[in-house]
């Protein structure tokens, strides 16, 4: 299982999956955000699962996220600290789980569809966004666990430095 897990292919793979999904959220939640009431409602949502998470810090991570999403995507994709970006990322998701459960569970609101998943650019039942989010969380864990050097700038730009001095 370690020779699948650190061999040349699967993790950049999952790197570019993961990192894909995370810009394409990013980018649907600031180029087509959600406004008015349900904006309001989200927050509401993060505050009502993480009740230790006071409201002003609920409302400042939904306007971080995006740009965490980016960046993170970013830093996996390009393989800039992968497994910073994975551990990262794994908090991340355990949030939007904790989001999405509670939905499916229907312990907070009536919704049919995750309100911020992607912004409104593309719209998910929270079936379907819990789905992807515990996929995206094997993702994450294998990244985290992954040894693999395979496609990787950071080590790549560490073997440059090294040769220069």
């Amino acid at each position: 299982m370690r020779r699948v897990i650190d061999g040349p292919y699967l993790i950049p793979l999952l790197r570019l999956a993961l990192g894909g999904i995370l810009i394409t959220s990013a980018v649907g939640k600031l180029a087509f955000p959600v406004t008015g009431p349900a904006k309001a409602e989200i927050v509401d949502i993060y505050a009502g699962i993480f009740i230790w998470l006071p409201y002003k810090v609920a409302k400042i991570y939904m306007l971080l996220l995006p740009w965490l999403e980016l960046l993170l995507g970013s830093g996996l994709m390009l393989g800039l600290f992968p497994r910073v970006c994975g551990l990262a990322c794994l908090l991340i998701i355990l949030s939007f789980i904790g989001a999405n459960a509670a939905l499916f569970h229907g312990a907070i609101g009536a919704h049919k569809e995750c309100p911020a998943c992607f912004g409104t650019m593309y719209v998910l039942s929270y079936q379907f966004a819990l789905v992807i989010d515990i996929i995206m969380l094997a993702m994450a864990v294998l990244i985290l666990l992954s040894r693999s050097p395979s496609l990787r700038l950071d080590l790549w730009l560490s073997d440059k430095i090294t040769e220069r001095g």
